[in-house]
């Protein structure tokens, strides 16, 4: 669209310095960075962001199983963690227009190897009809004692670039 073709009310007043942006969406290009946050308090004291999104390529932080509440999800069971994980992560690529069909790698970190069935199942669930690369390592521990698995995934968005619409006070920005 020809910022020339558009109406006076599809811009809004942007920073003070007098910038003004239309009211549409952007195409994601190469350059664009994408970030999305999932308002975890370790977000902030850490400095990271859930997910970001430079062009095609998508990369996904460690994503613990957290509950709605921000306690640990499922205490003790491997198989509903995993899933959990797998289950944020998903949000977290749709909220930079990519899909769990775009993951390409994935990396289970993991308190308890022998246990690697259970998170295998869950893993093998998800990605059964486009598997991806993928590595389980056992870790001393994750950042709370009850946590049995923490799951970061990279993605390659195959298809044609989406488009994200810029909102001052969303937390998705370009």
């Amino acid at each position: 669209m020809a910022l020339d073709k558009l109406a006076p009310n599809d811009f809004e007043s942007g920073l003070e310095s007098g910038f003004v942006a239309p009211k549409i969406a952007y195409p994601i290009a190469m350059t664009q960075r994408i970030r999305t946050f999932s308002g975890a308090p370790w977000e902030q004291m850490v400095g990271y962001c859930r997910a970001v999104r430079v062009g095609q390529h998508v990369a996904v932080s460690g994503t613990a199983p957290v509950s709605d509440n921000g306690t640990t999800f499922a205490p003790g069971d491997p198989y509903r963690q995993a899933r959990r994980c797998l289950d944020l992560i998903e949000t977290a690529l749709s909220e930079v227009d990519a899909t769990m069909t775009d993951v390409i790698r994935t990396r289970m970190f993991v308190t308890d190897i022998s246990l690697w069935k259970e998170f295998g199942r869950a893993h093998a669930e998800r990605f059964a009809d486009f598997p991806p690369a993928t590595s389980m390592i056992e870790v001393s521990q994750l950042i709370d004692s009850e946590m049995l698995i923490e799951i970061e995934v990279d993605a390659i968005c195959t298809g044609s670039p989406g488009t994200i619409t810029m909102e001052r006070d969303d937390r998705t920005r370009i």
